[in-house]
């Protein structure tokens, strides 16, 4: 019998998050974000991540936890684009958990600061939904004359 594959995977990235970004020098060839990126898919394979079939949807939940700067300017975390954080990771979850990142229908994505000795990095969960086979309805029955005589 074919092993049925887990319906939910989550584990814990360590390390500094790094972000997919554009720039006319490095482009996506950034070599930290290269890294970062290799770091998430290892860590991916070894919660036993497999891509699923193209016809299931892919629920992330992303939790960014960032090194708190000696003077921050601010109460949250200002230092990363959230949006490129979340593309850089689900770039790097591409062709380990699902086939290709359209297959994402929903992202709960959050940043913060790192609280007490907890240590950065991303916290990543990642939830599988397969389409419901559609019902089988049956044809209505056909009405019968009823002129009232039996």
């Amino acid at each position: 019998m074919a092993e049925r594959p887990r319906l939910h995977h989550s584990f814990h990235v360590p390390g500094e998050v790094r972000s997919w970004r554009v720039s006319r020098r490095r482009g996506s060839k950034d070599p930290e974000l290269k890294r970062y990126q290799g770091k998430v898919a290892a860590f991916a394979k070894a919660a036993g991540c497999k891509p699923v079939s193209l016809f299931t949807g892919v629920v992330l939940r992303l939790d960014f936890v960032l090194r708190r700067p000696l003077k921050a300017k601010h109460w949250f975390p200002s230092v990363s684009d959230l949006t490129n954080m979340l593309k850089a990771t689900e770039d790097a979850l591409s062709g380990i958990a699902y086939h290709d990142d359209r297959q994402v229908i929903q992202a709960n994505v959050r940043k913060r600061f790192a609280v007490g000795d907890e240590e950065p990095g991303v916290w990543v969960e990642i939830r599988y939904c397969h389409r419901p086979k559609p019902r089988q309805s049956t044809p209505p029955e056909p009405e019968t004359a009823s002129d009232g005589k039996t």
